[in-house]
């Protein structure tokens, strides 16, 4: 059996990639058990004998917003307007991606596809959601980071079934090429410019480890930092704030959905970065989702300065990390254990 049957953990698909490897496989395609979340593995070579590389929950949302958009608007068939879904915690890629195509985008989403659901519904019954007008007809795709796919409107959940279909029309578009989905996804931060996402997990067990939880985020919200890991907070949202963009607060489970910090940092050279923090709502720990991303390579900008440019985000990224995780914990009298800030490469 193997390991985990979690997609979004690259060790649920070590007994398939051994599989691939013996049968020079483009692409890995997983599932978990009720097949709502999906995960792949790429090769990085077009003859299939290279090393596999795997296809983050972040990277399938973004590959396949773009592949998708790209398909329909090649065979005429794109929505004058169409409507692309994604949340909060999302890579910004999807919404770069989806404003080249003209997509109206919804991206400021709690976490989970019900919220996702509750766009496509308020679409079917009012024509609009916010600032977004339409029907389901308009609708492309909804996405979010932890490996969930939505592509078509008549389910109301993730759905790795059709994500999966997509995902490897994709793949034999590019083999047909005789490119790679990791080359697809080079291209893609070349063009609408390079993210990183990374989500850092404070574990609080117990009651005790509840209570702290709770403590840190209050702390947090009532004292938010003015800068972390070198960058100005530039603005800061919580979204329990009731005079804010969400409204008064619907009850109980809305209160702790809404549980939800956004600190967006100021930009330089060209990068751009926020951290975004919340309890989980199925494990005892805190969540937190650090995005740093470039601009898109500027024309004729030499390759070796786009590397260095991607090098500095990614140094950035472990930066805020690092600062947020020792900041955070520092509100309940905790520090970081060692690698507690260790990111996911």
């Amino acid at each position: 059996m193997t390991k985990t049957p979690n997609p979004e953990v690259p060790e649920c698909m070590d007994r398939a990639e051994r599989v691939a490897r013996e049968h020079s496989a483009d692409l890995v395609i997983a599932t978990d058990p009720d097949a709502d979340r999906i995960g792949g593995l790429a090769c990085t070579s077009p003859d299939g004998k290279g090393d596999y590389r795997v296809i983050t929950g972040n990277e399938l949302a973004a590959l396949l917003t773009h592949f998708k958009l790209s398909r329909l608007d090649r065979q005429g068939s794109l929505p004058d307007s169409p409507i692309v879904i994604t949340t909060e915690v999302t890579t910004g890629q999807v919404t770069r991606i989806g404003r080249r195509f003209g997509a109206q985008v919804v991206g400021d989403l709690l976490v989970g596809f019900k919220y996702h659901a509750d766009v496509l519904w308020q679409l079917e019954t009012t024509g609009q959601y916010g600032d977004v007008r339409g029907t389901t007809a308009d609708f492309v795709i909804a996405v979010e980071e932890s490996n969930g796919i939505l592509a078509t409107a008549g389910l109301r959940d993730k759905d790795s079934a059709c994500a999966a279909l997509l995902l490897a029309e994709a793949a034999l578009s590019e083999k047909r090429q005789q490119r790679t989905l990791v080359q697809y996804l080079d291209e893609l931060n070349r063009r609408f410019g390079y993210y990183r996402n990374e989500v850092l997990n404070l574990v609080m067990t117990g009651l005790e480890g509840k209570q702290n939880m709770a403590r840190m985020l209050d702390t947090l919200r009532q004292n938010p930092p003015a800068e972390i890991g070198g960058l100005a907070v530039a603005s800061f949202e919580d979204l329990r704030n009731e005079d804010g963009r969400m409204g008064p607060l619907k009850g109980d489970t809305d209160r702790a959905a809404r549980n939800f910090l956004i600190f967006r940092l100021a930009g330089s050279d060209g990068i751009a970065a926020k951290v975004c923090l919340r309890p989980s709502g199925t494990e005892p720990k805190a969540k937190a989702y650090i995005e740093v991303c470039s601009d898109p390579r500027r024309p004729n900008m030499p390759e070796s300065e786009w590397l260095t440019l991607c090098a500095a985000v990614d140094a950035r990224v472990q930066r805020l990390a690092t600062d947020f995780l020792t900041k955070a914990l520092a509100t309940v009298g905790q520090t970081p254990a060692p690698g507690a800030d260790k990111l996911s490469r």
